[in-house]
């Protein structure tokens, strides 16, 4: 999402909360872009330097929960290989999506044309991958946690002087346990893996507490 009455580029990763903070600045639905589209595209490249940056990070583990859910609640409309008559379980998808290739990922999500780095295979990266610019560097002023998000969205509401009563609402929230409750331990493993320069970066752990923070 670009805002130019605000100043500000958001970077809206799948399943962080993004079409809450979209909803909220009036863009029903900014679609999925790394920072590098917004960094080359030709009609943000000019203001991009200048804008206030944000996004939104969640731990891995729970940011999947959310990600299957998700396809569940929509009856796997994408070319999953499967529908809701013979959908896998958790334990399942996680084994599945494991070995997905490069192109598969590219059937599920095709690029868009105007926005030549937004890749279909962001969907299932690590977090940071969306963040790093072409010179290898986060040029990000401010990362929310979604485990503390309205209180992090407040710094960002200060920052940009947005009304007061800038509430974030909940859009497109799954309902399911704790995460914790999902996985075993190849797949907690998996997850692991896959995502271990967000659990690095970010500082996540499995099962670690709510209001989790930067480091």
């Amino acid at each position: 999402m670009i805002n130019n009455k605000y100043k500000c580029i958001f970077i809206h990763i799948n399943k962080n909360a993004g079409t809450s903070i979209d909803t909220l600045f009036n863009d029903k639905h900014s679609g999925h872009r790394n920072i590098k589209s917004y960094e080359s595209f030709k009609k943000t490249k000019l203001v991009y330097p200048h804008y206030y940056k944000f996004t939104v990070v969640r731990n891995p583990w729970d940011k999947m929960v959310s990600f299957y859910h998700y396809h569940v609640k929509l009856g796997w409309k994408l070319e999953w290989g499967w529908s809701s008559d013979n959908e896998p379980t958790f334990i399942e998808f996680i084994k599945i999506i494991d070995g997905f290739s490069n192109e598969k990922q590219m059937e599920l999500w095709p690029e868009e044309e105007n926005y030549p780095h937004k890749s279909g295979t962001m969907r299932m990266s690590n977090q940071i991958d969306w963040l790093i610019d072409s010179n290898n560097k986060m040029p990000l002023n401010y990362i929310c946690r979604f485990e503390n998000l309205q209180e992090d969205f407040n710094v960002v509401r200060s920052h940009l002087r947005l009304p007061e009563n800038y509430k974030l609402p909940y859009y497109n929230k799954s309902n399911h346990s704790h995460y914790s409750t999902y996985y075993d331990e190849e797949t907690k493993d998996i997850v692991a893996r896959r995502f271990s320069k967000d659990i690095e970066y970010f500082g996540y752990r499995f099962n670690s507490p709510s209001k989790e923070k930067l480091i």
